[in-house]
């Protein structure tokens, strides 16, 4: 399998992984770039939940979350 390793091991595809596999099969997108993706992707997630929270993608972007106010 050309994506082994790229995707989740549960015996789906999920939306994004269809996505990923289409823009491959047409040639859009190289596996290479992908794996990068995924790489920055799991950077990002901190807390390893799978999920990029906004607190994840703002300080992703140098920008420091805003305070609850109480």
């Amino acid at each position: 399998d050309f994506a082994t390793g790229l995707f989740k091991k549960d015996g789906k595809i999920d939306q994004a992984e269809f996505m990923a596999l289409e823009l491959l099969r047409l040639g859009k997108v190289e596996m290479g770039t992908l794996e990068l993706i995924k790489r920055e992707f799991e950077r990002l997630d901190a807390d390893n939940d799978g999920a990029l929270s906004a607190k994840e993608v703002k300080m992703s972007k140098g920008v420091a979350p805003a305070k609850k106010e109480a």
